[in-house]
């Protein structure tokens, strides 16, 4: 009798000790993918949608579902994450990163000089928002209309910098922290000499986003945010040739002005309706501090260095212009002979 109950007791530890080791073995089990890959967690996904992710894209499919597992060691609720993925990495290690991750923030750096749709890739690639989803509310009238801005002003809310923001953060939620930004960044002083200019906060903008496709030298923001200032203030055609290539919609060399639209400042007199891209804070303060000259004219320096050459008088601004457009067809002809 004695017998039969110490194999029981073995029989008994045997069976405990394999149901420990099976929960072990199974959380060590490894995914299949070779490199390393970006796993990304998005704010509509339930568990199913976590256990179908795992499998699919790192080949991890769990005995009663890798989801429950997470359940079991502490993650319950499905949230909104990204991190990298080792090769060959576990089961714990993936749930231990989704635990460690569930408030995370991000940083969005947002540059200066950029488009709709490089703010659109910059902001969707880091925050759980699809780009559609901001495409549209950058065109939604009822949704901007919230933050004072439109589909042609809407630059006027984002200030290039860096900000670290909740990957949960929704689309109205985004924009809401883009507009604090902006609060604080037009500060009493900068509205101030805004009015000094007798320009509004989207002129001030808008002027600075044709400054920052014009050049990329700070040192001659002042220069060319004057001469545009002048052109605007004499009623003079501003002719800025970024507004034709926004108009466009490709950035290449003008030629052809005749293209219709309300952004074309060849065409049309007085500023274009709104910001080109997102201005840079020194292209902007830029306006805000200018102090006055005479110049009314610039053009690109013949050595391509990037920086103007700026003038008062058209002559000598259209013996420069020769210069320039002479230089120029003069690199293209070598490039095509290189061909």
């Amino acid at each position: 009798m004695a017998r039969k109950k110490s194999k029981f007791r073995i029989y008994a530890f045997a069976a405990i000790g394999l149901l420990l080791l099976i929960p072990i073995f199974i959380l060590f089990s490894a995914t299949s993918n070779t490199s390393m890959q970006t796993f990304k967690v998005h704010k509509n996904w339930n568990r199913d949608s976590l256990d179908l992710q795992v499998d699919n894209q790192l080949g991890l499919a769990l005995p009663f579902g890798f989801s429950n597992w997470a359940k079991f060691l502490g993650y319950s609720k499905v949230k909104p994450c990204f991190f990298i993925v080792d090769p060959n990495t576990t089961a714990w290690k993936l749930i231990r990163n989704l635990r460690m991750n569930r408030k995370q923030a991000v940083n969005v750096v947002i540059t200066s000089g950029i488009s709709r749709e490089s703010f659109v890739d910059i902001v969707t690639n880091k925050l759980d928002i699809s780009p559609m989803e901001l495409h549209l509310g950058l065109q939604d009238a009822s949704l901007l209309g919230q933050f004072h801005a439109n589909d042609t002003t809407w630059p006027l809310l984002i200030v290039p910098n860096t900000y670290n923001i909740s990957m949960s953060v929704d689309l109205e939620g985004f924009l809401e922290r883009m507009r604090q930004e902006s609060d604080k960044f037009w500060t009493d002083d900068r509205l101030a000499k805004a009015k000094l200019q007798e320009l509004s906060k989207n002129q001030v903008v808008t002027i600075a986003s044709i400054i920052n496709k014009e050049s990329n030298k700070e040192k001659e923001y002042n220069n060319i945010a004057g001469v545009y200032i002048n052109r605007y203030r004499i009623g003079m055609k501003l002719q800025a040739d970024p507004t034709v290539n926004f108009a466009k919609g490709k950035d290449e060399r003008v030629v052809n002005v005749n293209i219709e639209s309300p952004y074309n400042t060849y065409l049309h007199k007085g500023l274009p309706p709104g910001p080109i891209c997102i201005p840079s804070i020194a292209a902007i303060d830029a306006v805000l501090n200018y102090k006055g000259h005479e110049f009314l004219y610039f053009c690109a320096k013949s050595d391509f260095s990037g920086y103007h050459i700026f003038e008062k008088n058209y002559d000598k601004h259209k013996k420069n212009a020769r210069l320039f457009i002479n230089a120029l067809n003069r690199e293209e002809k070598k490039r095509d002979s290189q061909k």
